[in-house]
C-alpha cells in the first residue's frame, strides 16, 4: 500500500498545476481517477478561484491561476509564491 501524502483533491490541484491546458480525461488517467471524481474536483478548485478553464474545438483545459490567492498554515500567499517556495 501507497501512503498518499495529499487528498484526490490536492493530487488533482498539483496535476494542474504541473500539466497546465490538461484535460479531464487526462488527469483522470494521470491519477487513476473516474473522471466523475476529477471533474467534482475541478468545479470546486474553480470555485475557489484557483483553476481556470479554456475551451478549445469542445474540450475543456485546465490550467492552475498562479496569481490566486491561497491559506497555507494561516498565511494567504500567492499560489506562484508557495510553488516557488516548494521548488526550493
Amino acid at each position: 500500500m501507497n501512503p498518499r501524502l495529499f487528498s484526490s483533491l490536492g493530487e488533482t490541484w498539483l496535476y494542474v498545476s504541473t500539466h497546465p491546458h490538461c484535460t479531464i480525461r487526462g488527469i483522470a488517467l494521470g491519477l487513476c481517477l473516474t473522471e466523475r471524481t476529477v471533474y467534482s474536483h475541478l468545479a470546486e478548485l474553480r470555485k475557489a478561484g484557483v483553476v481556470s478553464v479554456d475551451i478549445v474545438d469542445r474540450r475543456r483545459h485546465y490550467t492552475v491561476d498562479g496569481t490566486a490567492h491561497v491559506e497555507v498554515f494561516g498565511k494567504t500567499q500567492r499560489l506562484k509564491d508557495l510553488f516557488a517556495e516548494l521548488g526550493g
